[in-house]
């Protein structure tokens, strides 16, 4: 916000875009003096001020563009995985991990095994002295021989091997932060969605609200993991090849392929209207 009202005092014009489904008090604050806001929702609008909505364009979230180049194939081999027509489910909690559904599936590991495949990207972080990729591939070890070959734990994973993953992924488990939901719509993934609570605005769960209610996610409240919820509704999902189907597509149509485009043109507008 300083640099933008910066900015704005030495009139150089002023772009802003909120990821989010809901406009944060920064955004919203600098709204009134921005040349454009750019906003990913439409539903977000409301939440601008008259003067500042009249300015405001509805653009979409960009995505990394590497991640519409996956080859499921290739995440096969990387992994060592044989498909087996089984589906294949990824779950993450971001780049740190997130505790809360790594125990989860870890809990429910056996069960969920029995109808899929699983990548589990953990985080690089540490549940006291033992990290958690060193817990889960330990849980791992223990899970019986012929579920055993079908589930692979990483901390990270990169760009490229992230966009074979997602291209591989049938159902993906995760948070539902701008950047994931963005994805999903993008690449026109079915998702459970276990919004990170509390947060100030509750911008997860509003995220995650727009791909549920567009027919593309299934949302599951963080304190809900402890009832095993997770483990049904993902076995309820992977038993309907035609519900996960129909859920991909639904995501796809929310997304906005050309975010990326319309934020770089509003840029060079401005610009050139300056000279």
């Amino acid at each position: 916000m300083p640099a933008a009202i910066a900015a704005w005092i030495l009139r150089v014009p002023v772009v802003t875009h909120d990821q989010t489904a809901t406009i944060g008090l920064a955004n919203q604050i600098i709204s009134v003096f921005s040349r454009v806001t750019a906003v990913t929702y439409a539903a977000s609008l409301s939440e601008l001020r008259p003067r500042a909505r009249s300015r405001a364009v509805v653009t979409g979230n960009p995505i990394r563009p590497g991640l519409r180049d996956g080859d499921p194939a290739r995440a096969l081999q990387k992994f060592g995985l044989r498909r087996q027509d089984l589906p294949v489910v990824y779950v993450t909690g971001g780049s740190l991990g997130a505790r809360s559904i790594n125990r989860a599936v870890e809990q429910e590991l056996p069960a969920i095994l029995t109808a899929c495949h699983l990548i589990h990207q953990c985080g690089d972080q540490y549940d006291g002295d033992v990290k958690e990729v060193d817990r889960l591939r330990a849980r791992a070890r223990a899970l019986p021989a012929e579920i055993q070959g079908r589930y692979r734990v990483v901390p990270f994973l990169d760009e490229e091997t992230l966009a074979d993953v997602y291209a591989l992924a049938d159902l993906v488990v995760g948070r539902a932060g701008a950047g994931t939901t963005a994805e999903l719509a993008e690449l026109g993934k079915a998702s459970i969605l276990i919004p990170l609570t509390p947060t100030r605005r509750d911008e997860q769960r509003k995220n995650a609200l727009r791909l549920q209610s567009g027919g593309g996610a299934v949302i599951i409240e963080q304190p809900d993991l402890a009832d095993r919820k997770l483990r049904d509704v993902a076995l309820e999902l992977l038993g309907s090849p035609q519900t996960l189907a129909e859920m991909s597509a639904k995501a796809a149509r929310l997304a906005r392929p050309d975010a990326a485009r319309q934020l770089a043109w509003i840029v060079v507008d401005l610009i050139e209207s300056k000279h």
